[in-house]
């Protein structure tokens, strides 16, 4: 429970010195001469937000809710299964949204001070670009981004069936009601065939 509250206050103030970014603050690429910089972590914050803006994008914002999803797990006292695949999922899921973001985004936000898919995203784009061309960049963005929801979540197959079970019985009854109004429909034609042979003879 200690580790669980550790990431949620540290989830907390990414959070917090991430939505508070101010691109005129002190920081890694940027001298200040304020006295005090704007964001609400103070110095700290405003070095920390840069560095993540300026790698990750906008997929920046990811990392204080993956750090949620762990003190959640860690308070609760749950186990972490397969923490590897976690690990794993949770650096494609970032890794994919910078590069859609770069893909599919030529806004700059914040007067143009980063990319909205940050430098990890432009190169990744750029690489995948070169390779596959843009459609299959997409698609292989795409992919990943599936693939990582599968990978950090606790999303499974059995899942998927309980989830898809309600429409399937839906469509069984739907497809049911369709062949019996057609086999109504043929016997229907059959008997006034049947009748029309009857008059004629």
């Amino acid at each position: 429970e200690a580790a669980g509250l550790v990431f949620l206050l540290a989830g907390l103030l990414l959070a917090l010195s991430l939505i508070s970014y101010h691109p005129f603050d002190p920081s890694w690429n940027a001298v200040s001469s304020a006295a005090r910089p704007q964001n609400l972590i103070g110095r700290g914050g405003s070095f920390t937000a840069d560095f993540f803006l300026q790698a990750l994008g906008l997929a920046a914002f990811a990392l204080p809710l993956l750090a949620w999803m762990m003190a959640w797990k860690w308070v609760r006292s749950e186990v972490i299964s397969a923490p590897a695949v976690r690990i794993a999922g949770s650096a494609m899921l970032v890794a994919s949204i910078c590069t859609a973001f770069a893909l599919g985004v030529s806004w700059r936000p914040w007067d143009g001070a980063i990319s909205c898919g940050g430098v990890l995203g432009v190169l990744l784009a750029e690489w995948l670009t070169a390779e596959l061309n843009p459609t299959g960049a997409m698609l292989s963005t795409a992919l990943a981004l599936v693939l990582s929801l599968y990978m950090v979540s606790t999303f499974s197959v059995f899942t998927l069936q309980k989830w898809l079970a309600g429409p399937l019985r839906r469509l069984d009854g739907m497809r049911a009601r369709w062949a019996a109004w057609r086999e109504k429909r043929r016997m229907a034609a059959e008997a006034r065939a049947a009748e029309k042979r009857a008059q004629r003879e």
